[in-house]
């Protein structure tokens, strides 16, 4: 099957048949920490514009 994945944070990835370290993943239930899906890229969607964290000490002036 096919499936689209949205996370919460950016992730760095590569088609699977590029490499296999980075084109492979795992997904993990949050609450028993147990696995429970794997997948390789075979497409990615458009790079999205991420924004730059703000400077640690820009925050701690503030």
């Amino acid at each position: 099957g096919r499936v689209r994945i949205r996370t919460s944070t950016p992730l760095l990835l590569d088609k699977y048949e590029l490499s296999r370290t980075t084109g492979g993943f795992i997904l993990i239930d949050e609450t028993t920490l147990d696995t429970v899906g794997a997948g390789m890229v075979v497409r990615a969607g458009p790079p999205q514009e991420v924004p730059e964290p703000e400077d640690a000490s820009e925050s701690a002036a503030a």
